[in-house]
């Protein structure tokens, strides 16, 4: 499976921690701290949602879905991911 930019977020989101590290070694107050654990939180589920939307695009079209049947999927998880 080859997810287009997952690399990227990745590092990206390593970065961000190593980030939190400094932060914490700094002293910096728990409100700054916490808006980057929250980003963190939020590219994280991005990429659970990017690796979900890949393979039930790949199974649906190894099962014979339409590509409208596959795209309305896409539609769906991306609609709902964030509940």
């Amino acid at each position: 499976m080859v997810i287009e930019g997952l690399h990227n977020r990745l590092v990206k989101i390593q970065g961000q921690v190593g980030g939190i590290e400094k932060m914490v070694d700094k002293g910096a107050s728990a409100e700054a701290i916490l808006v980057q654990v929250n980003a963190i939180k939020s590219a994280i589920h991005k990429v659970g949602e990017l690796i979900l939307i890949e393979d039930v695009k790949e199974r649906l079209a190894e099962s014979g879905a339409s590509e409208e049947s596959i795209e309305q999927a896409v539609t769906d998880i991306k609609r709902f991911s964030a509940l």
